[in-house]
């Protein structure tokens, strides 16, 4: 009969024993389900009859309703379970508690309700974060112990009509978690009468943050009895994590593939992003300006913006917004007034087990400018080999940032040869611009990890690269002049290799060619190499062309083709224009690199970067 109870079966058989049960008074129906419930030995049966009974009967909430959620801690306790999210902790989350808080007559302490929200909020984290983290065998183990206690549910539950009914009594199914949360705190936060209020009544995540903020100066500031400092510090701790959580994973399930959510994933159009800094490469930076290790003040954090148009501008700003939020609720969980009971919250809920908060920290050590830093937490995972392709892709380009942020050049080579050796073939044709709108400060891009954006980053990184050699090694300024003949062969091999790597996504970095070009005419010669392996954008040799003749000033070229860096170097001694029959072979092969101009440019420079990668390494020593 019992079983009937719970269930919505209306053949012949289950409609007699409902009739029978109803027609017997209501104390009597009482009585006869707590009779079964005592003599149950199964705890989570007991639960199922305890709440058929609170939904019935009112009245036996203050005797049944504490009495309840006990029963379902101690089992909970004695099972011995690895995962908050087990049936016991489920029955208290979304059906025990929500039921409590609206029917009780007779209010729980607020000790115990406090306790029992804690016990609930790291329900519905671990929950979500088991969602988004590829579980171990025991949380699986637990999720089937899960999902077989929840079998089964009938419409008792269903039509207790609890706070959030977005949880279904059925199948154990959580349809809606962050919406299940949100009106358990609030609901709590009524019943206690906290001073915050109701935060997650749909209020903007500024608004939000505002109020957590004022809660936390007030606790900063305020001298309270140790029983009031703790009801306070209550609510802006679980406040404050929840609030961290939520928009850490707004912004996650945005540019981690591996945490986006079900329906994200089947429809198809999901990419994972990276965090990257963009370094401006149109204008010459100050040679005697330092890259700072450590950003302090607020004025030096970076504007993030995305590299593409992926995402609608509302829903990039969105995600940018919640990642800013996110870091405010990190700084303050973890500041002195919160990163003892911190700890312990986030180590009930293993939050160190999850993947997605370690790529949090990695980009939050980038936002803040802590280079060195952010390289000692990913050189040892990006060298283990350990990951996906996508997630060493990733990494890489992250350290890329770093080596370059800290003038370590060769190792931006490095990652960037380990990059590319990563394409597929014909992969990076079809690229968009990189960069961002031109603002002050610092600058990071949430890039797609597509092969092709990826290539164009990774140009763009050994451009800025050169660059700062080529002007640290000049030292005047936006005109090349060179000091003896070494410094003018290192200069010109460093400017080739720039020409060469600028011929992508031309004409973005005309700006600097023309200020090249000019240095070049000021100096009139100029001699690299590799410009006939290489050098194919008709723009380029239509100004080399012109700087030949009496009009573009008569300059010394002596573009000796080549097919290594070796044998470059031994042509050095060749006397640059008055070879027998140099303009001849000149216009010859001007007339070849014309030819080739309809060549796939992206093909040809990943080609030179792979070929010419100890040229390239050794003019950046």
């Amino acid at each position: 009969m019992t079983d009937v109870l719970q269930s919505d079966r209306t053949d012949e058989n289950a409609v007699f024993l409902r009739d029978i049960f109803t027609s017997l008074a209501e104390e009597m129906q009482c009585r006869a389900l707590l009779r079964v419930a005592e003599l149950s030995s199964d705890v989570l049966q007991q639960c199922r009859l305890l709440l058929l009974i609170v939904e019935r009967y009112p009245s036996h909430m203050p005797d049944q309703g504490e009495r309840l959620v006990e029963s379902l801690l101690q089992a909970e306790k004695f099972a011995l379970l690895t995962s908050p999210v087990n049936p016991y902790r489920r029955y208290l989350a979304c059906s025990v508690l929500p039921l409590l808080l609206r029917r009780g007559q007779q209010k729980p302490s607020s000790r115990n309700l406090c306790r029992w929200l804690r016990k609930a909020v790291e329900y519905c984290i671990c929950f979500i974060a088991q969602k988004s983290s590829k579980a171990n065998s025991s949380d699986s183990n637990d999720k089937k112990v899960f999902c077989a206690a929840n079998a089964g549910f009938g419409p008792a539950f269903e039509n207790a009509n609890c706070v959030l009914s977005s949880f279904s009594g059925k199948d154990g199914a959580i349809t809606d978690p962050w919406h299940q949360l949100f009106q358990l705190i609030n609901a709590v936060a009524d019943d206690l009468q906290w001073n915050i209020g109701r935060l997650f009544s749909g209020d903007s995540l500024d608004s939000q943050w505002h109020q957590i903020f004022q809660m936390s100066e007030a606790l900063r500031t305020s001298r309270l009895d140790p029983g009031q400092l703790e009801i306070l510090t209550n609510q802006v701790l679980l406040c404050t994590a929840v609030l961290f959580v939520h928009c850490l994973r707004v912004y996650l399930e945005t540019v981690d593939s591996h945490s986006s959510s079900d329906q994200t994933a089947l429809q198809g159009t999901h990419h994972a992003f990276v965090l990257v800094e963009f370094f401006q490469t149109t204008e010459p930076s100050n040679g005697n300006e330092l890259k700072s290790k450590r950003l302090k003040t607020e004025e030096s954090l970076p504007k993030i913006f995305f590299a593409n148009k992926m995402l609608s501008f509302g829903r990039s700003e969105d995600v940018v917004h919640s990642f800013q939020i996110a870091l405010n609720c990190w700084h303050l969980l973890n500041s002195p007034l919160l990163q003892n009971e911190f700890k312990v919250l986030s180590d009930s809920w293993s939050a160190d087990k999850w993947p997605w908060l370690f790529r949090f920290e990695t980009d939050v050590l980038l936002y803040q400018g802590y280079y060195r830093e952010m390289i000692s937490r990913l050189q040892p995972i990006q060298s283990a080999q350990c990951s996906t392709v996508s997630r060493h892709r990733q990494m890489s380009l992250q350290l890329a940032c770093c080596y370059y942020s800290i003038s370590n050049y060769m190792a931006v080579v490095d990652m960037v040869l380990y990059i590319i050796g990563t394409f597929s073939s014909g992969s990076i044709q079809g690229h968009e611009a990189l960069g961002p709108p031109q603002v002050k400060g610092r600058q990071l891009i949430l890039m797609p990890l597509i092969d092709s954006e990826v290539f164009s980053c990774c140009i763009h990184l050994l451009v800025a690269c050169l660059k700062d050699k080529v002007w640290k090694a000049n030292a005047v300024g936006e005109v090349l002049v060179t000091h003896g003949n070494s410094n003018g062969a290192e200069l010109d091999t460093l400017l080739g290799h720039m020409m060469v790597l600028m011929q992508h996504d031309w004409p973005k970095y005309e700006p600097m060619m023309c200020k090249i070009l000019e240095g070049i005419k000021r100096r009139g010669c100029f001699s690299y190499c590799l410009f006939f392996n290489y050098i194919i954008n008709i723009d380029l040799l239509e100004e080399f062309a012109y700087l030949r003749t009496p009009e573009g000033g008569k300059v010394n070229l002596d573009l000796l083709q080549s097919s290594s860096a070796k044998s470059c170097l031994q042509s050095r001694t060749v006397t640059r224009g008055v070879n027998k029959g140099v303009k001849e072979d000149f216009k010859a092969a001007m007339d070849r690199q014309v030819a080739r101009t309809e060549e796939n440019i992206s093909l040809l420079l990943r080609t030179f970067i792979v070929d010419e990668a100890d040229f390239l390494t050794k003019s950046l020593l």
